[in-house]
């Protein structure tokens, strides 16, 4: 048979798995220069601001589309001013960390009980534990592995304290975890903390090296057993979770995940971009003059630029309808 005249029912696809195939082959690289990036967002500012002074001109503006308008233009904006003017591509921004169905996927099989988890028994409550962590507070990887015992928060606001300890003599790792952002406190939900508390008195317990040391989370075997893990093994976690899920996942990408998240539950609460801003840079124990909530926003801006650009389009091809 010719395979070239085969003839494939898109049918027969479900919408998920299209979108995963999609995602699979679709190139993540850059696109273009940062420097066309930036004309073209410059460009795409123009456009808008045309578009609401041609459709609302000798209008009265309702309150709810002006602020809108404002909001959105604020976010590309600062999004505009981290971009630095170079020949450096940029990668595609509309793309999530982690795409919403395997996150899904990524809790459903690290659950102690799950049969598809791919961890040992003896390792599979702490490793669980971690993925909720990072889940939960979008903390760094040398952050979890510095968090100690007395970091915990136990009262009826369940946190975690992050912590800036330099030269640590009590951590006795050969490469010490490190922190790199300031001290703050990361909320963490009730059950995750008595989950953690009931691993401390139960699998954490049951190395005599974990006795010398107050960090949480230790090594489950060899000549480490009970001491600190070491980031390369929280590493090695990720690899193990990574195979099983078929898709290339790290800490750093559960960071940006959170993000993700965290903005869509501050939009949901009606809050604008710098009361948002203001908020992560406390959540993530940025300074103020932090630029990393815009770096960590791209995807969430991107978006927001594409639908707005969208209902431009819209209201070009439709008699301004969308807009109005």
């Amino acid at each position: 048979m010719d395979s070239s005249k085969t003839v494939v029912e898109v049918s027969q696809f479900s919408s998920k798995t299209l979108d995963n195939l999609i995602y699979a082959t679709r190139a993540t690289k850059a696109k273009v220069s940062t420097s066309t990036t930036k004309l073209r967002i410059k460009a795409f500012i123009k456009f808008v601001t045309f578009l609401y002074d041609q459709i609302h001109a000798g209008f009265k503006v309702p309150n709810a589309v002006d602020i809108r308008y404002k909001d959105i233009k604020d976010r590309v904006k600062r999004y505009l001013d981290k971009l630095v003017t170079t020949n450096e591509v940029v990668k595609d921004e509309c793309e999530q960390a982690i795409p919403t169905d395997i996150y899904f996927r990524l809790n459903e099989i690290t659950k102690p009980y799950s049969p598809d988890n791919p961890w040992s028994q003896r390792t599979r409550l702490r490793n669980h534990l971690i993925i909720q962590i990072f889940n939960e507070t979008g903390i760094r990887i040398g952050a979890l592995c510095k968090l100690k015992i007395s970091n915990l928060m136990t009262d009826n606001s369940p946190r975690v304290k992050i912590t800036r300890t330099p030269n640590d003599p009590s951590d006795p790792r050969a490469q010490p975890a490190a922190q790199k952002t300031k001290r703050h406190s990361s909320a963490i939900s009730k059950e995750l903390m008595q989950s953690l508390l009931h691993y401390i008195e139960t699998d954490r317990a049951k190395h005599d090296a974990s006795k010398n040391h107050d960090f949480v989370f230790v090594a489950d075997k060899g000549v480490t057993a009970g001491q600190p893990i070491s980031i390369q093994g929280v590493q090695y976690m990720f690899e193990k979770i990574s195979e099983s899920l078929k898709f290339k996942i790290h800490p750093h990408l559960t960071r940006h995940k959170f993000q993700e998240i965290f903005e869509d539950a501050a939009i949901k609460r009606g809050l604008s971009a710098k009361q948002i801003e203001d908020l992560r840079k406390y959540a993530c124990g940025w300074s103020e003059n932090s630029k990393m909530a815009s770096v960590y926003n791209e995807y969430k801006i991107a978006t927001e630029a594409m639908e707005v650009s969208r209902q431009a389009q819209n209201a070009i091809l439709g008699g301004m309808e969308e807009l109005s």
